[in-house]
């Protein structure tokens, strides 16, 4: 069958990838964990670089508000991140990074995986809204996200 025509590999319900918190202790392992095309696939909205991102993650891993998923295969490579911070004054959090391996984006991942567990967490946090950065605002406003009151602005 040649690479053209042959049907993507299904996610069997999301059932091969779990979510995994990576804890205070494992923060010195970040980039050891986390694959460094990950960082950089998502490069094109972030505001810093991807070598960054290691250096300033495990000073940052010990706080109660900055949570860091991976979200692993069976085997327990990682296939994607979520990468947030607790806003606990307003009660919401904020995105810092999503990203998720090619293979699997452009299946309804967004709305079948990473929308549900985004909703989860605002619930288990007690937490009103989560907010976001994108480049892609028409993917998210499929996914029922509105636009926010507040622009971002860069100097």
């Amino acid at each position: 069958m040649s690479q053209k025509n042959r049907k993507p590999e299904k996610l069997r319900d999301q059932g091969d990838l779990h979510f995994v918190l990576i804890t205070p202790d494992m923060g010195q392992m970040v980039r050891s964990l986390i694959p460094r095309y990950l960082i950089e696939q998502a490069r094109s909205h972030l505001l810093w670089e991807p070598h960054e991102f290691y250096e300033v993650y495990p000073l940052h891993a010990a706080s109660p508000y900055n949570l860091l998923y991976t979200l692993c295969n069976n085997r327990g490579e990682v296939k994607g991140i979520l990468w947030f911070q607790v806003l606990p004054m307003g009660r919401k959090f904020m995105v810092n990074l999503v990203s998720i391996d090619r293979k699997y984006q452009g299946r309804d991942f967004l709305r079948k995986m990473i929308v549900p567990f985004m909703k989860s967490l605002v619930e288990r946090l007690n937490i009103q809204k989560a907010i976001f950065a994108t480049t892609r605002p028409q993917v998210f406003k499929r996914l029922g996200f509105a636009p926010s009151q507040v622009a971002l602005m860069e100097a």
